[in-house]
């Protein structure tokens, strides 16, 4: 979809509620005007759409509201966010942070580099710091601006939080060489946290709260160090933004999570369904979005659809009851779809599971294994021999459960066909690289 479309098709929606009475309502399981949405874009990102500088947006109270002002006129978003990057706690308590014109701040210097300095940071005060206060008077003078529109705030996780105080070189030596004072740490950040979250609901009352934790991925910890030191200070985050909010906040975590709720269902297991009872019953939480990523990742052949079919299945029913397992869902969609051939076709989603269980090649976030290592010539056979007995099955399909499961065949082939292929260019490659 073009850019001019979107916009279009967001103007001409209809509008009968309020932000806030719509994601009320929406949490309520009631009818809403239309269902919320949000684009997976930050303020600043959006200001480099609108033609400022991401140095602007920092900086500049006018350009923060122009932001504002375009992006509910454009695209019909009624909320906005006043809240602390990934950065901003660490910079409250004496980390020094840089702002570039175009990209997100970093540390230049970090406050925390000898634990002999750490009885030195105090807990940050919202209303004093210097780092805090011109955020929170900001959120002040953006909502007298845009009443109308609902405000929203958000931190870093716990480990995210704790890197911009230390560096992570350390912060992650920590966990095996200091981590009592890693645990203080930790504590620390969790309390400046909801020193923020405190403030922010004494100036606006409850509002809904966010909180992201890219370093808490198994691309840098390890499940044992996520149990230690991430999952606690999660769930003491969560808690207390709870006690102050009245809800839970959103949680979000970038990069390979698998480790922690096993892996997707057609990659490992049952983890869209296991993954929902966890949320709901462990955690709490009330809905659960699913990203499927940038639409034209999905549109690069003709088979991409039937390729994800059970993954996008099974985690859209488990949203809305997550008590039947993966293989339960799947399992009564291939009786559905398939008929006579259902067990088979059940067989080889469940073979192709199995075949990324047991991989042990090196994979990290966006960065699978090659395919000639996750697809070796044992589990190719397999596979072969599960739809071979489907192909036999044809004759007893009605014609729309026939051309389903061909379908099914066609693309097993092209797959066989790209294994085939990646086994050749990692062939060919070693045979270059060897010395003369």
């Amino acid at each position: 979809m073009e850019y001019e479309e979107l916009k279009r098709l967001m103007r001409e929606q209809k509008v009968e509620m309020t932000a806030e009475e719509r994601m009320k309502a929406y949490n309520a399981g009631e009818e809403v005007d239309h269902i919320p949405y949000t684009l997976q874009a930050p303020d600043p990102a959006m200001a480099d759409i609108f033609g400022f500088t991401t140095s602007q947006f920092a900086k500049d109270f006018e350009v923060k509201s122009e932001v504002i002002r375009r992006r509910k006129e454009e695209f019909g978003l009624d909320s906005f966010n006043v809240g602390l990057g990934l950065k901003t706690i660490g910079g409250a308590l004496g980390s020094k942070l840089a702002v570039p014109e175009h990209g997100i701040d970093y540390v230049e210097e970090h406050i925390l580099r000898d634990y002999a300095d750490f009885d030195k940071l105090e807990v940050t005060d919202p209303y004093t710091n210097p780092v805090l206060r011109p955020i929170l008077e900001s959120a002040k003078r953006l909502k007298d601006r845009f009443p109308d529109v609902s405000m929203t705030t958000s931190v870093a996780g716990p480990i995210s939080t704790a890197i911009a105080v230390r560096p992570v070189e350390k912060v992650l030596k920590d966990t095996r060489k200091n981590p009592e004072m890693l645990h203080k740490l930790l504590d620390l950040t969790v309390e400046c946290s909801l020193k923020w979250f405190e403030a922010f609901a004494h100036e606006f009352g409850p509002v809904p709260t966010n909180f992201s934790d890219p370093v808490t991925c198994m691309d840098v910890i390890s499940k044992a160090q996520f149990d230690e030191f991430s999952l606690p200070y999660i769930k003491k985050l969560i808690d207390g933004t709870e006690k102050i909010m009245g809800s839970r906040p959103g949680a979000h975590i970038c990069g390979k999570t698998n480790p922690i709720w096993k892996d997707l269902p057609w990659v490992q297991g049952d983890l869209a369904t296991r993954n929902q009872r966890c949320f709901k019953d462990t955690l709490g939480a009330r809905y659960i979005y699913y990203d499927q990523g940038p639409v034209e990742s999905y549109h690069d052949t003709e088979a991409s659809y039937p390729l994800r079919w059970p993954l996008w299945y099974v985690a859209a029913k488990g949203m809305w009851d997550s008590r039947p397992t993966a293989s339960e869902l799947l399992m009564d969609a291939c009786k559905k779809l398939f008929g006579p051939a259902a067990d088979l076709l059940f067989s080889y989603y469940s073979g192709l599971a199995d075949i990324n269980s047991n991989c042990h090649a090196k994979g990290i976030a966006w960065h699978m294994p090659e395919p000639y290592e996750l697809y070796t010539p044992e589990a190719i056979d397999r596979i072969d021999r599960i739809l071979a007995g489907a192909e036999e099955l044809l004759p007893l399909l009605s014609e729309r459960e026939r051309l389903r499961v061909e379908n099914q065949l066609s693309l097993w082939n092209k797959a066989k066909g790209v294994v085939r292929q990646s086994r050749q260019d990692a062939q060919t490659q070693s045979d270059t690289e060897e010395p003369m």
